[in-house]
């Protein structure tokens, strides 16, 4: 997951793959959701800490990938690929209000 890494540098300058996708990031910074197990409650909470705002220097993040990253694909692609952020981290994309409601909006 390292941004600078030779994979991701390839990945995201690999020839256009002519296919429409979607990439969702998530933002941890203004998450808040009651509805998180007790160990997705503490991961979100160190995840807006300061350790994280300096590893991520205060941009957007899912607690696992800066949110720069995930949306690092070229958008000179056709089609260009749809980038949505939303508010939630990396364990609950697909449990969390904001998560499922993208995830519903995604032409599968």
């Amino acid at each position: 997951m390292n941004p600078t890494s030779d994979f991701i540098k390839e990945l995201n300058t690999s020839p256009d793959p002519g296919v429409p996708y979607t990439i969702v990031a998530g933002d941890i910074r203004d998450y808040k959701e009651s509805a998180d197990q007790m160990m997705a409650k503490l991961i979100a909470k160190v995840g807006r800490g300061i350790a994280f705002d300096a590893l991520y220097q205060n941009g957007g993040h899912d607690i696992a990938v800066s949110d720069d990253s995930i949306c690092g694909v070229a958008d000179n692609r056709s089609p260009a690929a749809k980038k949505q952020s939303i508010i939630c981290h990396h364990l609950n994309y697909f449990v969390a209000e904001a998560g499922l409601k993208a995830m519903a909006g995604v032409q599968w």
